[in-house]
């Protein structure tokens, strides 16, 4: 129940409309947030559904939050709707004004579960590049940028290649809590779960 009160907080003061406006298009999110938790707790596909118009409502009456549009992104993986999630990565994107590198490799990662590892592979070079990019303006959300590059190596290259490029980070930084995260999330990372191919 928190991520719904959460991501209906985030919608409600993310967009510039007036109050009444808000809370309309609050309410779409909202409701789909409460059925992708219904199908969470039921695995009910009518669930996602539902989700899925309440979404579209909450895009319609705010084609700028991306937040909706991520949520939207959210079930048309679940229904394995991919070509669909595609079209909103883009959109997200461009929201974005092109700055949100993880939507490159979420791209990676629908082609490749489309089998279409050339299309898949041209993405997640693409991530990388703007990853390397960003590291080299030495941005204050540096450690950030190198977990995310770290996460996208272990898509491409594999968990053990990712944990030995993490170790002289650790050894730089052996007291940040954010590179402790990253750790742990490429200790836990399982290829067959973040792609599953043919679903």
């Amino acid at each position: 129940m928190r991520l719904v009160s959460f991501l209906a907080f985030l919608s409600f003061f993310c967009c510039g409309q007036n109050k009444k406006d808000k809370l309309a298009c609050s309410e779409f999110n909202m409701r789909g947030v409460e059925g992708l938790q219904t199908f969470k707790n039921s695995r009910d596909s009518s669930a996602l559904l539902k989700s899925l118009y309440f979404f579209d409502k909450a895009i319609e009456c705010d084609p700028t939050n991306a937040i909706n549009y991520q949520n939207k992104l959210i079930v048309l993986n679940q229904l394995s709707r991919l070509r669909e999630a595609l079209k909103v990565i883009d959109k997200v994107y461009e929201l974005s004004d092109g700055k949100d590198v993880k939507l490159l490799v979420s791209k990676g990662i629908i082609y490749e579960r489309l089998t279409q590892l050339d299309s898949s592979s041209l993405w997640y070079n693409k991530a990388f590049q703007k990853y390397s990019e960003q590291l080299e303006r030495h941005t204050p959300d540096s450690i950030r940028i190198i977990g995310d590059r770290l996460y996208l190596t272990a898509i491409m290259e594999g968990k053990d290649s990712a944990m030995e490029k993490l170790k002289p980070y650790l050894s730089k930084y052996p007291n940040d809590s954010t590179l402790k995260l990253y750790e742990d999330l490429l200790q836990q990372f399982d290829r067959k779960v973040i792609i599953p191919v043919g679903r």
